[in-house]
C-alpha cells in the first residue's frame, strides 16, 4: 500500500517522552534528539535487586511507579537526572522514616565509569554489560524499596535486537510460516553503544543501511538498544489511548504505556496495527520511523501510580479490557497489543548523519502501510 499523503497531514506529535531509569517514571519533553538507539538518555539506567540479580520491572515491583524523574538544569541541556520518591518512608514500612536532606538523588547522565564495577546480565535473552553506580546512589534506592538494590548504567554497551523485531531481518506477517527461520537471517548490529550513536551523529559519520525495493520501503537502522525492552522507539496512537481509557471508564496516565512518541490526529483507533513507516517533521529532514512489531502488554498497565500497588479500582481492569479483542499478534497470543515498536531511518535509505530533533507539534505522515499485521518473534519472549 502506498503513502497516505495529504489525508494524513493533520497527524502530529502530541507527546515526546523519555525514561532515563528503566521502569520508573519518565519525563515529558517539548523535544528530544533521536539517534538509531533511541532518544538521548532514554533507558540508560536500570535497577536490579541484589539478592537474586533480578532485573526490576513495574509488574514485579509496582512501587517503582512512586519514583519520579526530572532533567536538570534544563530539559534542553541536561547533565543529570533528579530522582524523587513519593513517600517519606520506606515502601510498606512507615516506621522507617527517610531523611529530609536526602529527598532528591542526583544522577549524572554521562557518568565517569573509571573505577566503577562492571556487571554482566541478561535482559530478554540478550546479554550485555553495565556499570554499577556508586554505593551512595544504590543505597538511596535500597532505603526506599526496603531491600538492597543496585543502579546500573549501560555506558558504551548495548543489547542485540533479536528475532523479527530486528529491522534488518525479513519481515514476517500474520499467516506467514516459520518466523524463526526469518529471524535467523537477520543482519548483525553495528558497534558503538548509545554514546557512540550520539558521537557518530555529531561527527557526521555517514554509513549505509540495508534497504530494499518494493512496497515496504527502507529498513530501519539497527545499532542495538539500551535497556528498552525490544526496540529503541515505542509509538502510540492517541485515538487508541482514548479508546483504552473509555473501556475502563476512568482517567488513565499515559505513562502506563511507556511511549516515546504519542501521535494525535489518526483517522481511527488501532489503525497503527498496519503502519509500516511514518515520517516526522519536514520533508527536507527525511526522518522516518520504520515499525517492525506491535507492542504486547503485561500487568504493568494495571498498577495504581498513586499507591505503587496493583489498582483495586477500574484501573486494575485495563489489561483485561484489552485482552477481549487486542490479542492480535500470534507471536504473543496471550498478550494484548498496544503501540508500535520502531527504528529510525531516512527516506533515502541512508543512516541519519546527525541526531534528529523530534518536537511536539511536528507533522506526522503515514508513508507506508502493511496489508497484514506483523508476527512478532523474539526468542524467550514470544509464545
Amino acid at each position: 500500500m502506498g503513502s497516505a499523503g495529504q489525508d494524513m497531514a493533520k497527524m502530529r506529535v502530541k507527546e515526546v517522552r523519555i525514561y532515563p531509569i528503566k521502569s520508573i517514571r519518565g519525563v515529558s519533553l517539548q523535544s528530544s534528539q533521536a539517534t538509531a538507539m533511541g532518544f538521548f538518555y532514554d533507558r540508560i539506567f536500570m535497577l536490579q535487586r541484589v539478592k537474586d540479580d533480578k532485573n526490576m520491572h513495574v509488574p514485579h515491583f509496582p512501587s517503582m511507579c512512586l519514583f519520579t524523574t526530572q532533567l536538570s538544569p534544563s530539559d534542553a541541556h541536561p547533565d543529570k537526572v533528579l530522582v524523587r520518591f513519593a513517600l517519606d518512608h520506606t515502601f510498606d514500612q512507615p516506621e522507617k522514616r527517610l531523611p529530609k536532606e536526602e529527598e532528591v538523588l542526583e544522577v549524572p547522565l554521562a557518568p565517569d565509569v573509571d573505577g566503577l564495577k562492571t556487571v554482566e546480565y541478561t535482559l530478554h535473552q540478550t546479554v550485555t554489560k553495565g556499570y554499577v553506580m556508586p554505593e551512595k546512589m544504590c543505597k538511596w534506592f535500597s532505603d526506599r524499596f526496603g531491600f538492597e538494590v543496585r543502579l546500573n548504567y549501560i555506558g558504551g554497551n548495548k543489547r542485540e535486537v533479536l528475532g523479527t523485531v530486528n529491522p534488518n531481518a525479513p519481515q514476517v506477517y500474520v499467516g506467514d510460516p516459520d518466523p524463526k527461520k526469518a529471524a535467523a537471517q537477520k543482519s548483525s548490529s553495528s558497534d558503538g553503544g548509545w554514546l557512540g550513536g550520539i558521537k557518530a551523529g555529531v561527527e557526521n559519520l555517514v554509513g549505509t543501511v540495508a534497504s530494499y525495493a518494493g512496497m515496504e520501503g527502507y529498513k530501519g537502522v539497527n545499532d542495538g538498544i539500551t535497556y528498552a525492552d525490544l526496540a529503541p522507539f515505542l509509538v502510540v496512537n492517541w485515538k487508541s489511548f482514548l479508546e483504552a481509557q473509555e473501556r475502563v471508564g476512568t482517567t488513565i496516565d499515559m505513562e502506563k504505556f511507556r511511549p516515546n512518541i504519542v501521535v494525535e490526529g489518526a483517522e481511527d483507533k488501532w489503525e497503527e496495527d498496519y503502519w509500516n513507516e511514518i515520517s516526522i517533521g519536514s520533508e527536507e529532514s527525511g526522518s522516518r520511523i520504520v515499525f517492525t512489531a506491535n507492542c504486547p502488554r503485561c500487568a504493568s498497565i494495571n498498577v495504581d501510580y498513586a499507591t505503587g500497588r496493583p489498582a483495586e479500582d477500574a484501573q486494575g481492569q485495563l489489561l483485561k479490557s484489552l485482552q477481549s479483542d487486542r490479542r492480535v499478534d500470534p507471536g504473543m497470543k496471550y498478550s494484548p497489543c498496544f503501540g508500535k515498536y520502531g527504528f529510525l531511518s531516512q527516506k533515502n535509505g541512508m543512516r541519519p548523519t546527525h541526531p534528529i530533533t523530534i518536537t511536539v507539534g511536528d507533522v506526522v505522515e503515514i508513508t507506508k502501510k502493511n496489508d497484514r499485521m506483523t508476527h512478532l518473534y523474539w526468542p524467550g519472549v514470544s509464545t
